[in-house]
């Protein structure tokens, strides 16, 4: 049997829970494990919303060949102007434990302000999906990083501020949309980075940043770029991996700036330390043209092994 669900709003004030939130499904020794409830947690009309630690794993299916739970999934939303979304502890949505594991869930974080990291380098998210949706930043405060251990990221930055976020496993990167002029780092302590295709499961659309801020990929292992890397004025940095860098011919990278400005474009680093670079994809770092003054500057391009 599936655990029950929590649903939790109001309308016109903020929501602090420091007290844990637990929906995980039931074990089961002869079948499979219970499925764990969805946690839906909103403030309606205006207010922002913390809370601390959420489970909403599956059960563990702890006898013969059985199957996990599947997780439920966990949706935190503030309302409002520049209301925040704290996490001051864990989002867990992982599949039950059995001979086949139970299938992972998805968190949802919505913040009309920033998502903020409140409870320093502890992971913040454990799921398999983390779709962030913010105005004014992901990962703020702290050390201005999300801690996650996750397996497809998608984020949409509308405004300003910085998006972070270090993953403990391999990640594959669905969508990163910085509308503001905050940079965008995302790194990986185990495992690498992919930049999904257009064509994958999740289809990716790439990362992409309206503003100037650099994009930072630290990946420990491998970087598959297989999607779009635009910025509009930034520079791209890849730097960190141990493994391969790779790209397809949709694997483009873009920096040139706003037309009619005269501000140079973006530069482009790409380095590993022990393993090839082959890259398909073009980049493409030529200036700004300027139809009322000097036209931009081209940006460097340095790729190297090192």
């Amino acid at each position: 049997t599936a655990s029950g669900s929590v649903n939790i709003s109001t309308t016109s004030n903020d929501i602090v829970l420091a007290g844990n939130i637990v929906t995980t499904g039931a074990a089961n020794n002869a079948g499979t494990g219970g499925a764990g409830g969805q946690v839906d947690i909103a403030t309606l009309t205006s207010g922002a919303v913390t809370v601390g630690n959420i489970t909403s794993s599956g059960g563990a299916s702890t006898g013969g060949t059985n199957t996990g739970g599947a997780a439920g999934a966990i949706n935190v939303t503030s309302t409002g102007t520049t209301k925040d979304v704290t996490l001051n502890g864990t989002l867990t949505a992982l599949g039950g434990a059995g001979t086949t594991p139970g299938a992972t869930g998805t968190v949802t974080l919505t913040a009309t302000g920033a998502i903020v990291d409140g409870n320093g380098a502890t992971v913040d998210v454990a799921a398999g999906n983390l779709n962030a949706v913010s105005a004014t930043g992901v990962g703020t405060g702290g050390n201005a990083l999300l801690e996650t251990t996750i397996t497809n990221l998608d984020v949409q930055n509308s405004t300003s501020g910085v998006i972070g976020v270090t993953d403990s496993q391999a990640l594959n990167v669905v969508r990163v949309t910085q509308a503001g002029a905050g940079a965008v780092n995302l790194g990986t302590s185990a495992g690498g980075i992919t930049i999904a295709a257009t064509g994958a499961t999740p289809a990716g659309s790439g990362i992409v940043s309206t503003g100037a801020g650099t994009v930072t990929l630290n990946p420990f292992t491998t970087l598959d770029i297989n999607n779009v890397i635009t910025t509009n004025g930034g520079n791209v940095v890849v730097s960190g991996g141990t493994g391969a860098i790779n790209s397809t011919s949709a694997g483009v990278i873009t920096t040139t700036a706003t037309t009619n400005t005269s501000t140079a474009s973006g530069s482009v680093n790409i380095s590993t330390t022990s393993n090839d670079i082959v890259l398909a994809g073009d980049i493409v770092t030529t200036g700004a043209a300027n139809s009322t003054g000097t036209g931009g500057a081209g940006g460097q391009v340095d790729v190297a092994t090192l």
